[in-house]
């Protein structure tokens, strides 16, 4: 679900990588855009997972080669949620 600031829908995102350098330029680059807001970040999968559900994102950006599980992993995991992100 977007969620509305004003007028205007905003993205919900959050980004999984295990390299901080990439989560960082994701961030810088995203942070040009009004409808997207970074609500959060992870290194690993195990630790997505915990915060996923308390930050709840729209969308998520996952590296697919995390140090502890797969990318794929995550993403099957995350699909029990009670709204699973995109």
């Amino acid at each position: 679900m977007l969620h509305l600031t004003g007028d205007r829908r905003v993205i919900r995102l959050f980004v999984v990588d295990d390299h901080e350098m990439v989560r960082e330029g994701l961030k810088l680059m995203l942070s040009h855009y009004d409808d997207i807001a970074v609500v959060g970040e992870s290194g690993t999968g195990r630790e997505t997972l915990r915060l996923l559900p308390l930050h709840r994102p729209d969308v998520v950006l996952l590296d697919l080669q995390l140090p502890d599980m797969s990318g794929l992993e995550v993403l099957a995991a995350s699909q029990s949620f009670p709204s699973p992100p995109a």
